[in-house]
């Protein structure tokens, strides 16, 4: 717990980040509101998705990054090193990461093409605007949505010190991702999956599946993009984290809220894909800029 005075100086490097992207949110909301960038979604068709791709989508990943893998490399350690995944050096443990987060993506890739053409083609693009324009679109919602997270997370994050008085942790990703900087190829393979692959697997998990089939049940596309953020920020819950789970919960909860929202406004996936891996990217770079 903190001293009255640490704790005002907590509070105040909260209150200054906040100032800052309260400015940010407020000048690129002004300008993405002129450029028409909050109107209603376009009328288009939804993806004929069944609960059961959404379910074979989840249990693919699920078992392939929880189960599958880490078993398996838990038996390969054991019979080729004699030595548990726990014991394993912070870099032989980010290179077992780096396999199982492979793992996941071939996993969901699978699924991906078990999918009729037309329903794979309905969730990636029903617009004739061209993938990499809409990537484009999405790394500029960055400059939309990030203001907004800050905002709001930094306002979470005063209310979280008034209240528990104790600043909140370090994420798990964030502190497993420092224990590998003193190998660069481990970070600039780990930083390519966390860009590019990571992104693609979630967006195609929670839009393109279970964002689809939730607005086909509820006929509802607000509500469909509040369930699948929830989901998608309960689906980052770590008991490691303790009380900072709340804050970044709520910050996911928002971004997800974004990529639910600039999908739907581009019905393509590669806009929210764009996002979300502009956003990581962001991520990565501020951790390195921290070092």
């Amino acid at each position: 717990m903190l001293g009255d005075v640490e704790l005002q100086e907590h509070i105040q490097q909260h209150v200054n980040t906040l100032a800052f992207g309260l400015i940010l949110a407020i000048i690129t909301g002004y300008f993405a509101w002129h450029k028409g960038f909050f109107r209603p979604f376009p009328f288009t068709c939804v993806p004929v998705i069944s609960g059961k791709s959404v379910l074979k989508g989840f249990m693919a990943f699920i078992l392939a990054e929880l189960i599958v893998f880490p078993a398996l490399f838990e038996v390969i350690s054991q019979i080729f090193f004699d030595i548990s995944l726990q014991h394993l050096s912070s870099i032989a443990k980010g290179w077992v990461n780096v396999l199982i987060i492979f793992g996941g993506f071939l996993a969901v890739l699978m699924v991906y093409f078990d999918l009729n053409l037309n329903v794979r083609l309905q969730i990636f693009k029903q617009t004739p605007l061209v993938w990499y324009k809409q990537l484009s679109i999405g790394i500029q919602a960055w400059l939309i949505s990030y203001p907004f997270v800050m905002v709001l997370s930094q306002l979470l994050a005063i209310l979280m010190l008034v209240i528990f008085k104790q600043p909140a942790t370090e994420q798990i990703v964030v502190e497993n991702f420092k224990r590998i900087l003193s190998s660069p190829l481990l970070v600039s393979v780990t930083a390519l999956e966390i860009i590019v692959l990571v992104p693609i697997t979630e967006e195609f998990l929670f839009r393109g599946l279970l964002q689809n089939w939730l607005k086909s049940q509820f006929k509802h596309t607000s509500l469909a993009i509040g369930i699948t953020s929830l989901i998608f920020a309960l689906f980052h819950f770590s008991t490691k984290q303790g009380i900072t789970n709340i804050e970044l919960l709520f910050s996911l909860f928002i971004l997800s809220s974004f990529l639910g929202f600039i999908y739907e406004k581009q019905r393509s996936l590669w806009a929210s894909i764009g996002l979300h891996g502009f956003f990581n990217m962001m991520s990565v770079i501020f951790i390195l800029m921290s070092k």
